[in-house]
């Protein structure tokens, strides 16, 4: 009696996983590997500011935005325009682009497509997309150019650019603040 309900178990068990299994391949062959193309043709096109981040400032940005991969991950999805009927369906499907992202790209390659999305905000609202774009349009200067204060401050707006282009003393405390809490990992990165 025992040795077959642990039978039915098993085998329930084993059904379910191999049917969750199937889900998560039917949904990378239908809604992800279909713009496969799309994403890498964006890393190699790209600006070649974005593709040759230097060394420092690689490390600034991944020590002072360790949530850029979900970033990256949420923007494609958003991209790609994938439709979810309620919040459980939309986390779930975040979840599996955030795997497959991790699966099929770098993180090199997933720090350019990072750059690449930046967002920031001109004073027309109007969003536009760059972070080689941002320092050019905040500061004059390439990527690369920027001191350490600086490109904080563009990593920090886009996180919130609408806001920080209302509220200026907001993102000057916020980048004092980062400057402090990263203060011996990005004084080792000088310019």
């Amino acid at each position: 009696m025992i040795k077959k309900l642990i039978k039915r178990i098993l085998f329930f068990l084993s059904a379910a996983a191999l049917a969750l299994a199937l889900s998560i391949l039917w949904y990378w062959n239908s809604s992800f590997r279909p713009h496969l193309p799309n994403i890498r043709s964006t890393i190699l096109n790209t600006s070649e500011q974005h593709k040759n981040l230097p060394t420092r400032v690689k490390k600034i940005i991944i020590s002072t935005n360790r949530s850029y991969k979900v970033h990256v991950s949420k923007g494609l999805f958003w991209r790609f325009k994938n439709k979810s009927k309620n919040i459980l369906q939309w986390h779930i499907k975040n979840i599996l682009w955030l795997s497959f992202i991790k699966l099929h790209f770098s993180d090199e390659e997933l720090l350019v497509l990072w750059c690449h999305f930046a967002p920031f905000m001109k004073e027309d609202r109007n969003i536009e997309r760059g972070l080689n774009n941002s320092a050019l349009f905040h500061f004059k200067k390439k990527i690369k150019e920027l001191n350490n204060r600086e490109l904080l401050t563009i990593i920090e707006i886009t996180k919130n650019p609408a806001r920080y282009l209302k509220n200026q003393e907001k993102l000057e405390k916020r980048v004092d603040s980062l400057m402090d809490k990263y203060q011996s990992e990005i004084e080792t990165q000088k310019p």
